[in-house]
């Protein structure tokens, strides 16, 4: 679930179930400290993963399917506004709209730990050129385990500017929900296992709230999660440019694919 006081939540509306705005009432039903966010609803589809042929039923939509579709939200005392895409460019039209509403995060369905191809490139293109944080729900379920997780990359004592903004994410979020913070780290082999207090130290946080695992980060990052079954992960993502912009980040694609929790990519 994301912090912010403004956020721009992407509705599919050829889909029955809207995760993010049903997380979004659930959460708030709970009266967390300092959550009372305005949702900004952008309708609109991804046509790269879409049958957008005219005889698709899922494509039409009435005035009643908008009532109902903030009904709850309205019910749970959520500010809620509704914008309509017209737009092929799906990443390009949530980005620009971000910015005109001013929002402070993007939220998304999760396509799930599927498949890759799922995640079309315009999802891809997103999450690459989005100038703020992107959440990715694949459940709406209220918070229950009380865990926040962020999964770093850190090789010394000095944390990059990307790190200190997943922790800083991290801390609020526990904050918010009354969490544990928990640090994830993978370190390839044996003969390069960190060294467990100046890791602690760096990122100030309790030497068994630090879990470290070895292998790959998708690997060690689902063995982790399986053990603290965390209500949301904090990833980071790095900016690419030029032809490497196109191209899908591997080990991003190897977490979203195996790990089933919601998410919030900080770039």
């Amino acid at each position: 679930m994301t912090l912010e006081k403004k956020i721009l939540v992407a509705v599919d509306p050829t889909k029955s179930k809207q995760l993010a705005l049903e997380l979004s009432t659930n959460v708030a039903s709970l009266h967390l400290e300092e959550y009372s966010p305005t949702l900004n609803l952008l309708v609109g589809i991804d046509p790269g993963n879409h049958d957008t042929s005219a005889d698709n039923e899922a494509l039409y939509r009435d005035k009643t399917y908008f009532e109902q579709l903030v009904a709850p939200l309205n019910a749970a005392g959520l500010a809620t506004s509704v914008r309509v895409s017209w737009s092929n460019n799906w990443a390009d039209s949530l980005i620009y709209n971000a910015q005109q509403l001013g929002a402070d995060s993007i939220m998304v369905s999760h396509p799930g730990a599927d498949s890759n191809r799922d995640f079309s490139d315009e999802f891809w293109h997103l999450l690459r050129n989005s100038p703020i944080p992107v959440s990715l729900i694949s459940s709406a379920d209220t918070p229950a385990c009380k865990n926040i997780l962020v999964a770093i990359d850190i090789s010394d004592e000095k944390l990059t500017d990307l790190n200190q903004r997943m922790l800083s994410t991290g801390r609020t979020l526990a904050k918010i929900y009354g969490a544990q913070l928990h640090i994830a780290y993978a370190y390839p082999s044996s003969m390069d296992y960190p060294d467990r207090g100046r890791l602690g130290r760096a990122l100030d946080i309790p030497n068994e709230n630090l879990h470290l695992a070895q292998g790959s980060p998708d690997e060690a990052l689902r063995e982790i999660s399986a053990e603290l079954k965390p209500d949301t992960i904090i990833l980071g993502a790095t900016r690419r440019s030029g032809i490497r912009a196109a191209l899908r980040g591997r080990k991003l694609a190897e977490i979203l694919n195996n790990i089933k929790h919601n998410m919030y990519v900080v770039v």
